[in-house]
């Protein structure tokens, strides 16, 4: 399966229903965001000090089945420079139990909260990614490369005695890489650095996992609460709202008489949702963003549901016609100022720019596919 890459995510503005409903504003600018993979480098050494701490042979902590009890911690402003005053220092690792809640699986992905927990006496902050390693052997030692960094940096998070904040973390599945490259070996779970901590944890999860130069798990920031992915009654994942997306469209390709983009999905929500089939797109233009010609063909079959963790993408294939081989008379070619969106299933949609020309009759000059995962 391939690593995540740099993504670009493109803001868009949330739009309702059909027809004249859901059209961009007059003027209003399109922000931008930035979602970026890297890999920390914290912790590519295992701790130098205390032989229990970060090794098999002494965990610091121990997973469990069910995310613990606790709160959900609080965000916390941080002023511009600094801390602000009056907030708690951060959590040191001694502080806290690290444990691995409920999860979901995709496609060769599964999907875990990493669980914090503060067990100290007095209030702690944490803010931002943590070091997540897997490690075998009685020593400890550590498996592959550390986990990737995926998405922004969130806010700081506070956690009074007993409240919990978790990371999603998704760990691929090593029998889907290439055998060479991945060099499988057995681990026995994770060396997990808090966020600001020199001192590791160690949480056990027997697996298979990668020894080569590669990275099979990927860290999101942060957040409050244990994040239970599944829930108690281990229901699906609900669909995802246009308000939990971000759309945009990818690079295109061109081929005789059309070109080839992929319309891009992204997960901006705070927990795992799900598309599936055929999203409807079609022209808009003015400040009204009124459509213009008809809605885009579905090709192909529905598709099977994608579950998308935070910050994870699906896309959906969209074909374009060249408006100029149609001809002027069949088409009556028009300016257009981009797409509407709606995501499968849903009635608001997005608007995303793209400034063409495109045809005013009614001759079909978009196809579009169904949702299908990024990975395949």
């Amino acid at each position: 399966m391939p690593a995540l890459a740099l993504v670009s995510l493109t803001g868009l503005a949330a739009l309702t229903a059909c027809g004249a409903a859901g059209e961009p504003a007059s003027g209003s600018p399109v922000a931008r965001s930035t979602v970026t993979t890297s890999t920390p480098t914290s912790t590519s050494v295992a701790p130098t000090t205390g032989a229990a701490v970060g090794t098999p042979s002494g965990p610091a902590a121990t997973s469990t089945t069910t995310s613990p009890p606790g709160r959900p911690g609080v965000i916390v402003p941080i002023a511009p420079g600094g801390d602000a005053a009056g907030v708690p220092p951060v959590c040191p690792t001694s502080s806290l139990s690290i444990t691995l809640g409920r999860g979901e699986g995709t496609t060769g992905t599964v999907y875990r909260p990493l669980v914090f927990t503060n067990t100290g006496s007095s209030a702690c902050r944490l803010r931002g990614f943590a070091g997540v390693s897997h490690v075998a052997g009685d020593d400890g030692h550590q498996v592959g490369r550390a986990g990737a960094w995926v998405g922004p940096r969130g806010d700081a998070v506070e956690l009074a005695p007993g409240d919990t904040a978790h990371a999603i973390i998704s760990v691929t599945n090593a029998d889907l890489v290439d055998r060479d490259a991945c060099r499988p070996t057995e681990v026995r779970g994770f060396r997990v650095y808090p966020p600001g901590s020199e001192g590791a944890a160690y949480v056990p999860s027997p697996g298979v996992s990668c020894s080569g130069e590669l990275s099979t798990i990927r860290v999101r920031t942060i957040v409050p609460g244990p994040g239970d992915l599944s829930g108690d009654t281990g229901v699906t994942a609900p669909h995802c709202a246009t308000t939990a997306l971000s759309v945009r469209l990818g690079e295109a390709e061109g081929a005789a008489g059309s070109s080839y983009q992929p319309l891009v999905f992204t997960n901006t929500g705070e927990s795992v949702c799900a598309l599936q089939g055929f999203p409807a797109v079609a022209h808009v233009a003015g400040d009204d963003g009124h459509q213009v010609g008809p809605d885009a063909e579905e090709v192909g079959p529905p598709g099977e549901r994608v579950e998308l963790a935070p910050g994870d993408s699906a896309h959906a294939t969209l074909r374009t016609s060249d408006t100029g081989a149609l001809g002027s008379d069949r088409c009556d070619p028009v300016e257009v100022r981009g797409l509407r969106v709606h995501p499968p299933g849903e009635d608001a949609a997005a608007y995303v720019p793209r400034p063409e020309r495109a045809c005013a009759g009614d001759v079909v000059t978009l196809r579009i596919g169904a949702v299908t995962s990024d990975s395949d």
